[in-house]
């Protein structure tokens, strides 16, 4: 198609929409019902997705299909042209409606839009032309114009607005307890971890640490006290639950743990290097703030902790539960 301006009789340039889906990772089979839909609507003109269209494509408008959430129930729709007018409608769907039913309707709902730019661009030059309409003059001669005219045609690029950015990073804090040595009180202390998501995909990577104390049991009429110190790395996979506004990480994780006890004023430690399944869930599962909870059980979650020398021994089940923040960037 001849997107150059065109001086031979019966020459036309037909305007083209440019449509462009967000996030970018919507699989392509969705788009042509879209398409097609906003073509046939069109009282003029056709529609195209962006990708698909030369760079030296001069767009007569631009629309931002913007889907919310991973069930395609909710879309903002976005069409602008030049000199900065934009509209946006926002749509809500069932999940009784097809998924191409729900396309179609955005079709149809950019080629509205459209219409809705059209009427506010003509109505904005007809009242330009309005204003500015000459004084009565004396008639003067002017040469007619030639048939090869055309109008003058804004071709600046439309602006597009940025897309709204995933949050890659996240940092939690908080508590964290569970069972220490047999007969003894659990261990309390506070955990850091530090997770970043790869972009366009559910995998998550994480960095944690905790430190920890218990005291107990009794051995000879004095009270062992032990500190519990872990590093670990782990990855994973995460999703939303957007029925409960609720997003949940499932990690497999492997730490280095040490334990340094204390009985009498004599002191033992011991080290280890578990594999581990953690597993979390973050509400609500959108902004910047959220509160966090969730469980690391050991793989498989026998315990081997032992001190023959102490006679002490860890729980049969390795198991330790946390809660706290967590912080998107």
């Amino acid at each position: 198609m001849n997107r150059t301006p065109c001086y031979e009789p019966g020459c036309l340039v037909i305007p083209v929409v440019s449509l462009d889906v967000l996030p970018a990772d919507v699989p392509a089979e969705y788009a042509p019902a879209m398409v097609s839909a906003c073509s046939d609507a069109l009282a003029e003109g056709r529609c195209a997705m962006a990708q698909t269209l030369p760079e030296s494509t001069q767009p007569e408008a631009v629309a931002l299909v913007l889907w919310q959430g991973d069930g395609f129930l909710q879309v903002t729709v976005r069409v602008g042209r030049g000199g900065g007018q934009w509209v946006a409608r926002a749509l809500t769907f069932s999940e009784r409606d097809s998924i191409s039913e729900r396309w179609t309707t955005v079709g149809l709902t950019v080629a509205t839009l459209v219409g809705e730019t059209r009427a506010r661009a003509a109505q904005a030059r007809a009242n330009q032309d309005e204003t500015s309409a000459p004084t009565a003059q004396p008639l003067a001669a002017e040469p007619a114009p030639s048939p090869s005219s055309e109008p003058a045609v804004d071709l600046r690029p439309v602006a597009r607005p940025k897309p709204l950015a995933e949050p890659r990073w996240q940092m939690r804090v908080g508590a964290v307890t569970g069972p220490g040595w047999d007969n003894g009180a659990w261990r309390v202390g506070s955990w850091l971890s530090l997770g970043f998501k790869v972009a366009r995909t559910p995998v998550v990577l994480h960095a944690v640490g905790s430190y920890a104390v218990s005291n107990g049991p009794t051995i000879q009429t004095a009270e062992l006290s032990s500190h519990w110190v872990t590093l670990g790395v782990g990855a994973g996979v995460s999703g939303t639950w957007r029925a409960l506004n609720v997003a949940g990480t499932t990690a497999v994780e492997l730490a280095y743990r040490r334990v340094d006890v204390d009985l009498r004023g004599q002191s033992a430690s011991a080290e280890e290097v578990p594999v581990s399944l953690r597993a979390l869930a973050s509400f609500p599962a959108d902004g910047t703030l959220a509160a966090t909870g969730g469980a690391v059980v050991r793989l498989p979650p026998s315990n081997p902790n032992e001190s023959s020398g102490l006679r002490v021994a860890g729980p049969a089940f390795a198991l330790e539960v946390f809660a706290g923040l967590e912080v998107r960037l």
